[in-house]
């Protein structure tokens, strides 16, 4: 990764290999579909439409693709390999994940020098190098915010891996589990309760809250209220 050598990634490529075989039946790159080359602003959030094009079989697919046409699109399928891989090692919910899948790259973190430990490192190495190139923002190179939001991330991990076994003394780490799902769904309500209003201001956050919190309590206490004419099911908890 870090071998001193610039790569050219582009989306381009990927829309030649989606248009060379849109309208086969058998395609190399079944998950390559046009809603995920082309998300409307608030589908580039949609991680399943992000997935369809960082996936494995679309990597095989574009360099077989370009090894046919004669066209270098190894830049591509490095920087795709390399954010796969990222996604891979930081969404890691279970110990048995890795076998299931048969994938090292999702097993659980065991140790401070994990071989995924250093891959984060040098992810870390790859995006400070990149950045020091000064591209313009979108001209080869992420923008601002995107790039300090992966480097925050990845150097974030690595620390806080290194913390967890250093100091905790932890048998493993499952990286997935640090997450912001559950903030992410409550916001989701505020933005359901409010028209699905995505800029949702103080006032509109502070009134759908009354309501959750009370559609809560009625729940909670419906479900006393079930246990306590349902022994049985009393008995089962």
């Amino acid at each position: 990764m870090n071998d001193g050598s610039i790569c050219k990634a582009s989306m381009s490529h990927l829309c030649q290999l989606y248009a060379s075989e849109k309208d086969n039946y058998i395609k190399m790159a079944p998950c390559l579909t046009y809603k995920a080359l082309h998300p409307s602003n608030l589908e580039r959030q949609n991680v399943k439409l992000v997935l369809k094009t960082f996936d494995e079989k679309t990597i095989i697919a574009l360099d077989t693709f370009g090894n046919n046409t004669n066209t270098d699109m190894s830049g591509t399928t490095k920087f795709m390999k390399i954010i796969l891989r990222l996604w891979k090692i930081l969404n890691v919910k279970s110990t048995g994940k890795g076998r299931r899948k048969c994938d090292t790259d999702m097993d659980p973190i065991r140790h401070a020098d994990d071989s995924n430990v250093v891959f984060l490192r040098e992810v870390y190495i790859w995006l400070v190098q990149w950045e020091a190139l000064h591209h313009r923002v979108r001209h080869g190179r992420l923008s601002n915010e995107t790039l300090f939001a992966l480097k925050h991330t990845v150097a974030t991990f690595v620390e806080l891996i290194k913390y967890l076994f250093d100091e905790l003394h932890v048998s493993y780490v499952l990286t997935g589990k640090f997450q912001t799902d559950c903030s992410e769904f409550r916001f989701s309500q505020h933005r359901q309760l409010s028209g699905a209003n995505y800029h949702v201001s103080v006032q509109e956050i502070k009134e759908p809250e009354k309501k959750i919190e009370g559609d809560q309590y009625v729940a909670h206490y419906v479900d006393l209220s079930w246990k306590y004419f349902n022994p049985r099911l009393s008995d089962q908890n």
